[in-house]
């Protein structure tokens, strides 16, 4: 109290009032007293700091105050939790409702106090990867795509690509490719998208150019093929050793390579494509062999001719040697895969002939297989040895003398030459029917005269130069001149 003002100092108990008067000159002292119940009153409260909307998983703090001597509790429900005075919104939608209560002290009832905020989305955090900045037509490629939020992503293409799942395939050969991924909004993002893009060109064509060997012979054929996904057809070109008609290749030499190159043009989906391969040229084989050999059987010294042929894919050329098993041999070239040579042998008996062709630019070498060749031998045979002429008067002719030539061989009996030799060789004279040669068992008659030139012993011989042994055989003439 202060003069007359009673100030209540609590809320609880009761206000005791007691009034005294001293005693003066005509009064006693006297007391008087009076009571107030003391009652409590409202806190003065503030609870701030809520705004009127906040994102979702954002922060604020709040505020509190009070005269009282309590601390206020505050709680959080709704779109927010509270730790202490932060408030973190929990939820993009709804409110975040909040409420401060103090609990009465000794002078204050107790009291309450609330704010609210709105909840509100905010943008989702996404990704939208995986298409290069070009490819090709009929290509693939994959897309990727993340988020926080909780919506799955809804991708669309157009232009120049379509899409199955995550998976993208290029459809033209130009233009774009363009895609888009979106999001719808869910209790705690808006909606997103994201696009990429990927511009298109035609596509490298898959091709195969193969069935060139590693070598092919002079003059033969062999077939190439090729494959495409591209809607063209090759240009095959051929170089060097070969040509081509269509897909059919023929060497046309022995040496150097055979290269093939198939061209494929663009069109609208591809590019053009070059595919090659080569083929080493090699000789082609050769067959000799021996058409004949004749006079088979031959007598000695006789010419055989030989004819032999050399076949391959076309006609080789070159030369080719005939060889005798005892010795001795021949060349002949060859014209149009044909040719011969000749033979004499001065030695009887069997032999085996081959041919063998060395080959040429084009045709390896080879050997005919073996043929056999006999040589038989005449034997010359004179019916006597001498002719013994009497004696003749000088410039006058004898008779004739005869004597016999015979070939008791196996071979043809080759007369060379039938002549009168000797110191008085023209003191006589020779005919015959012997020709040329005698065939196995004939014979045939010398007739010999004797003409003295001059008296006295004359004396010469009857030669016969042949291919028999003993050549030449000789009959000694004697006469003598009177």
């Amino acid at each position: 109290i202060a003069g007359n003002t009673v100030t209540m100092t609590s809320g609880t108990g009761a206000c005791s009032l007691t009034a005294n008067w001293a005693a003066d000159n005509n009064y006693t002292s006297a007391t008087a007293s009076q009571s107030t119940g003391a009652a409590k009153i409202a806190a003065s409260v503030t609870f701030t700091g809520a705004p009127a909307s906040a994102a979702y998983q954002s922060s604020f703090t709040v505020a509190s105050t009070t005269n009282a001597s309590t601390t206020a509790v505050i709680a959080a429900s709704g779109a927010c939790t509270i730790a202490g005075n932060t408030v973190t919104m929990t939820s993009g939608t709804g409110a975040c409702s909040l409420t401060a209560n103090w609990a009465a002290d000794n002078n204050y009832t107790s009291a309450t106090a609330s704010q609210s905020t709105g909840a509100a989305k905010i943008a989702a955090s996404v990704t939208f990867t995986g298409a290069p900045a070009s490819a090709a037509y009929q290509a693939t490629f994959n897309v990727a795509s993340t988020t926080n939020a909780s919506t799955t992503v809804v991708i669309a293409a157009s232009g120049a690509c379509t899409i199955a799942g995550n998976t993208v395939t290029i459809t033209s050969t130009s233009g774009v490719c363009s895609l888009s991924a979106n999001w719808a909004a869910d209790s705690n993002y808006l909606a997103a998208s994201a696009t990429q893009s990927t511009a298109v060109g035609k596509a490298t064509p898959t091709v195969t150019f193969t069935g060139a060997p590693a070598s092919a012979a002079y003059q033969s054929t062999f077939s190439v093929a090729s494959t495409t996904n591209a809607s063209v057809t090759p240009v095959i070109a051929a170089s060097g050793a070969c040509t081509i008609a269509g897909n059919t290749v023929t060497m046309t030499s022995a040496t150097g390579m055979c290269s093939l190159t198939a061209n494929w043009a663009a069109d609208n989906n591809y590019t053009s494509a070059t595919a090659s391969q080569s083929t080493a040229a090699a000789k082609a084989g050769s067959a000799t062999a021996i058409a004949s050999n004749t006079p088979n059987p031959s007598t000695l010294q006789q010419a055989v001719t030989v004819t032999f042929s050399v076949t391959g894919s076309a006609s080789p050329t070159g030369t080719v040697t005939v060889n005798a098993s005892t010795g001795g041999s021949c060349n002949g070239s060859l014209s149009a895969g044909a040719g011969s040579c000749s033979l004499t042998f001065s030695a009887a008996g069997s032999r085996t002939l081959t041919a063998s062709y060395s080959g040429d630019a084009n045709f390896t070498g080879s050997t005919s297989a073996a043929v056999t060749q006999s040589v038989n031998a005449p034997t010359a045979s004179l019916s006597s040895s001498n002719l013994n002429f009497p004696k003749q008067k000088v410039g006058t002719t004898s008779s004739q003398k005869k004597v016999t030539l015979s070939n008791t061989g196996a071979g043809t009996l080759n007369i060379a030459s039938i002549a009168i030799t000797g110191a008085s060789s023209g003191d006589f004279a020779q005919t015959n029917n012997c020709g040329p040669s005698l065939q196995a068992g004939a014979s045939c008659t010398l007739s010999v005269t004797f003409t003295p030139k001059a008296t006295g012993a004359r004396t010469a011989a009857l030669s016969i130069t042949d291919n028999a042994s003993g050549s030449p055989q000789q009959v000694s003439l004697k006469g003598s001149g009177s």
